[in-house]
């Protein structure tokens, strides 16, 4: 099944052919419009003979965005689903998680920007571009970077596609922020799927564990 994929730009107006985003972990990403608004709706057609009216429907129902305030809480949700998949145990109870999640997205909307896919009004994952300003050079007084967060998709839509989606809009967005570079701290298994959108491992990028980290 072959799908022909474009994607709008409501600041330029202009329907623009989706490619693969390149990024890397240490390579200097194009700078862009600072602050612009942006939004990506995303729809595809379907150009496979064999395809049906509904693999179009579905298809066309997907868009990639930011959230709006009052869908916040339902990252919340996602997050608190995330932690149950993996086995842990919640330290605090539901509705204040979801409580204490908002109001963190909210004091921290600046530099932490989130997207969101959708089918319809539903919400199939989310994805988090954390933004690290750095220290000014003479060739460059306003630097940043970025760092890829949170990205999670619901069990039921996994394997179709939908995390190189987010990661693709994050990797917009950081662009157009003219960011330097992003990076991410992956799972084994979505190593490929970063792989896919661009990124690379750099012998130069290096971490440190810290004891009893945040989880």
């Amino acid at each position: 099944m072959r799908f022909v994929t474009v994607s709008l730009c409501v600041t330029c107006g202009f329907l623009i052919n989706h490619h693969t985003n390149r990024a890397t972990f240490s390579a200097e990403t194009p700078r862009g419009r600072r602050d612009r608004a942006w939004l990506i709706g995303r729809s595809a057609v379907c150009s496979d003979p064999g395809c049906t009216g509904r693999d179009n429907r579905r298809m066309e129902s997907l868009t990639v965005r930011p959230p709006e305030e009052e869908e916040i809480p339902a990252l919340a949700e996602l997050r608190w689903q995330w932690i149950l998949e993996k086995g842990a145990s919640p330290s605090t109870g539901r509705d204040e998680f979801v409580s204490a999640f908002a109001r963190w997205a909210r004091e921290n909307r600046s530099s932490h920007r989130p997207v969101i896919l959708l089918r319809g009004r539903e919400i199939l994952g989310m994805a988090w571009l954390a933004l690290v300003p750095r220290v000014p050079t003479p060739l460059a007084v306003e630097r940043s970077s970025g760092d890829v967060q949170g990205v999670y998709v619901v069990a039921h839509e996994r394997g179709r596609g939908h995390g190189g989606r987010l990661i693709a809009a994050l990797l917009r967005l950081a662009e157009d922020l003219g960011l330097e570079r992003v990076t991410v701290h992956s799972s084994e298994r979505a190593v490929p799927v970063y792989e896919r959108s661009g990124f690379t491992a750099s012998p130069r990028l290096l971490q440190a564990g810290i004891p009893n980290p945040a989880r």
